[in-house]
């Protein structure tokens, strides 16, 4: 030990943290850190050559997000599904700071999109602004009930038995094999990032790995790329009924139109508007399509989504009189 060090600020040292100061002041190996993944286990799951899956109309994704301001942190987000019970990851990208933000939502969110994921998940980083971002352009946000220790800790049993295959992405194999695992004084463990390095990758597969997990465990799970036609959907002439669903607030307006025929229910098309008036919006969205489209079938029925008596009377009465009775 170097005499010239202050006893006392080891002493202090000492008392913090006694492992991680017997290391750094005393010369003593650590027993409390180990690597959270080997390198052969992670290059176990890695696929070479594959750096990304194209999007594919009949599987169901997973998306996850580590959002960053831009400033130190990477901000990150992966796709992935299952198969055969194994995670299979399509995706992974991450912009490196400095960059404005609002820029990347939007090319994150055009990704999501391709891969038909929108309801994703993130890190609880930032409060309200990733949850507002992402909502501008259509998705629901919702930050992670896990913290990203508890998803790595998740995590090892599948890279250990080769649950998961990943994307041949060095990034990301050395984000992981730097990962520490750090024995906790009550028995708990937690795994982190080494100080000076970062983990922004690492943490959104961590994260799409766990929900993928935890949609396997639901057999009611929507599937929404499964419904989606491979064919042109036609409007059907005849007795089958025609209906139009309304929802309004004071700032967006929403209608669909779908058709009942045989034991299906084709859905056409779907407008939402924001800002816009409700006789506008109807007048602009459903009521030129259906002149466009169907100008000889009667619209059958309706349906308005919203509790409130009053409201559904005033949103039934503007479809009444801006429709023209026509439909």
């Amino acid at each position: 030990m170097n005499p010239t060090l202050d006893q006392k600020l080891i002493e202090r040292e000492l008392e913090k943290d006694p492992d991680s100061a017997r290391a750094e002041w005393l010369g003593v190996f650590r027993e409390d850190l180990e690597a959270a993944f080997s390198l052969e286990a992670i290059e176990a799951c890695v696929i070479g050559g594959r750096d990304e899956l194209p999007a594919a109309s009949t599987v169901a994704y997973c998306g996850f997000v580590d959002p960053s301001g831009g400033r130190q942190d990477s901000f990150a987000i992966a796709i992935a599904h299952q198969e055969d019970g194994i995670s299979v990851l399509d995706v992974v990208r991450a912009w490196k700071p400095r960059f404005d933000p609002s820029d990347v939502v939007l090319e994150a969110a055009e990704i999501f999109k391709r891969y038909g994921v929108l309801n994703i998940v993130g890190d609880n980083y930032g409060g309200e602004w990733p949850v507002e971002s992402f909502r501008n352009h259509g998705f629901a946000y919702q930050r992670s009930t896990k913290y990203r220790s508890e998803l790595y800790l998740e995590l090892i049993p599948k890279i250990n038995s080769k649950q998961v295959k990943l994307l041949d992405n060095r990034e990301l194999i050395e984000e992981l094999r730097r990962l520490e695992r750090r024995r906790g004084r009550t028995g708990k463990d937690s795994i982190d990032h080494r100080g000076g390095s970062h983990d922004d990758a690492a943490n959104t597969v961590a994260g799409v790995v766990s929900l993928l997990g935890d949609k396997s465990q639901s057999s009611r799970e929507f599937n929404p790329q499964a419904h989606i036609s491979r064919r042109n959907l036609t409007l059907v002439p005849g007795s089958w009924p025609l209906v139009a669903g309304l929802s309004s607030d004071d700032i967006y307006t929403a209608t669909v139109i779908a058709q009942s025929y045989a034991d299906e229910i084709r859905i056409f098309c779907a407008f939402i508007t924001e800002n816009v008036s409700l006789k506008r919006h109807l007048a602009e969205c459903p009521k030129a399509w259906l002149s466009a489209n169907s100008p000889a079938l009667p619209l059958l029925g309706g349906y308005v989504d919203d509790p409130n008596v009053e409201v559904r009377a005033k949103l039934h009465n503007a479809a009444v009189e801006t429709m023209n009775g026509q439909w």
